[in-house]
This record gives structure tokens, sequence and C-alpha cells, in this order.
């Protein structure tokens, strides 16, 4: 395999990244070393490697170093910390996403060369004190996020240059009118920084993304059709470090020699 992802643990968290991502087409490697597990991955037919994922030898099994994403979802911070610094050090351009059971260490696990670090347990909670908080606002992000019979998605659009799109301002795109969609906000290519509900005198420019609101039809006109953007999804999915898009600068320790856990 080429341009694949690899997932370290095929847990609650893991099997359900892995099936998401199977159904949009993205391939996928499973590291996984319980017996039971693996029978489960055979009779699914799901590519993976019998084995630890913090030997080095297993992630060069699964391809690390051709990899384009890797996705730790070990249930100690410590294993997935370790995987992260030997991931990193295997493959310096390898998107990596980390699960994290407490916040306090997402630091560490962002020095070790982590792309980017999730708490699902803070995640959760956050969305049950919405459904309090928040009825209406929760109901339909979750409608959203579940692709239910709205057939409303969020997505991400690149303008390229030379497109329809590329110079103009959203009034003159006339994204509304052409499209029936809604932009909820553009992520410059230049900047750091998220303009949140643009006005109709924001100009769009190449490398600039947009972050959408609609159904998929339309969505993928106007990437297309408007933006000029042609690659298949798997060639969209992300490869680029969150922390310096959000303006952070992270030095990730190095080491030359193996480490013991």
């Amino acid at each position: 395999m080429d341009g694949h992802y690899i997932i370290c643990g095929y847990g609650r968290i893991g099997r359900r990244i892995a099936q998401v991502l199977s159904d949009s087409g993205i391939e996928i490697v499973v590291i996984e070393n319980q017996t039971d597990i693996i029978n489960e991955l055979k009779e699914g037919h799901i590519p993976y490697v019998d084995g630890n994922a913090q030997e080095e030898e297993t992630l060069k099994k699964a391809g690390v170093g051709q990899a384009k994403g890797l996705v730790c979802t070990l249930s100690k911070d410590e294993d997935n910390v370790f995987v992260t610094l030997i991931a990193r050090e295997l493959n310096e351009k390898l998107f990596i996403l980390v699960r994290t059971n407490q916040q306090k260490n997402t630091r560490k696990i962002l020095r070790a060369g982590a792309s980017k670090v999730i708490s699902p347990y803070e995640i959760g909670a956050d969305r049950m004190a919405n459904v309090i908080l928040r009825p209406n606002v929760e109901l339909f992000v979750d409608r959203i996020v579940r692709y239910t019979e709205e057939e409303h998605y969020f997505d991400e659009i690149k303008v390229f240059e030379g497109s329809l799109l590329d110079g103009k301002t959203i009034s003159e795109a006339g994204i509304r009118q052409n499209y029936n969609l809604v932009i909820i906000a553009i992520v410059p290519a230049d900047t750091n920084k998220i303009i949140f509900n643009p006005g109709s005198s924001d100009r769009l420019n190449k490398g600039d993304i947009l972050i959408v609101l609609g159904d998929m039809e339309r969505i993928n006109r106007l990437r297309t059709h408007g933006c000029g953007d042609k690659r298949t999804l798997a060639e969209r999915v992300a490869t680029y470090n969150y922390l310096e898009q959000i303006g952070l600068k992270t030095n990730f320790i190095k080491h030359s020699e193996p480490q013991s856990k």
C-alpha cells in the first residue's frame, strides 16, 4: 500500500474510525495483537498486521514509511506517546492523530511528534452538556454529523488558481445563488486566521479553504466547477500539521537509539 492510514488499536474508537475511513474509500491497515480481534479483522477482510504497535518492525510491516497517516487509539497515554515517537522518527511527513485519555497529557503527546491530539471523553462530555444547555443547537449538529435524512453536510473546499472563484468576492462568486450553499467560514491560505460568517466583500484567493454547508451534490459541483478541485477524497485527506495551522510551534522529541518502555 501507499498513501494509506495505519490504525493502532482496534477497540471501540479504533473500530469506528476504521469503519468511517473504509466507507469513504480510504485504505487502512490495522495493527492489533489480540487473537479474538484478529479473527474479527480476518472475517471482515480488513488488512492488518499482527504485532505490537510499539515495536519499530511492526510499524514498518504496516508500511509506515509510505503511509499518509497514523491514528493511535491505544488505551494508555504512555503507549500512545511511545508509538508516536517511533512513528515520527520513521516518517517525518506522517500525519499522526492521537487519542488521549487525560487532557493534561496533550502537550507531552504533541512534543512526541503528534500532529493532532483528541480527547474523546471531553468531547463526549461537552456534547452531553450541550444537550441540556443548547438542545436545539445540539439537535442541528447531531443531524449534520450523522448524515441523516436532511442530507446536509459540513465540508471543506480548496480554491485552486485560475478557477471561477479565484480572485472574486463572495458577492461576485454568487455561491448562494449559483450553488445554493452556505459559506460558514474561510480559512485564508496565507494566514492562520479563520474568517467566520464572511461578508459579501470578502475576497477568495487561490489556496483558501471554504467551510460550507449543503447537500453533497451541490458541494461537489462547487468543488469541481467553481473551485477547480479535481482531487479524489483520498488525495484531499489531512496531511498537514494542525499546530502550524493555529500558529503554534513545537519541537518534537528526537531519539537516535532504541528506547525501552
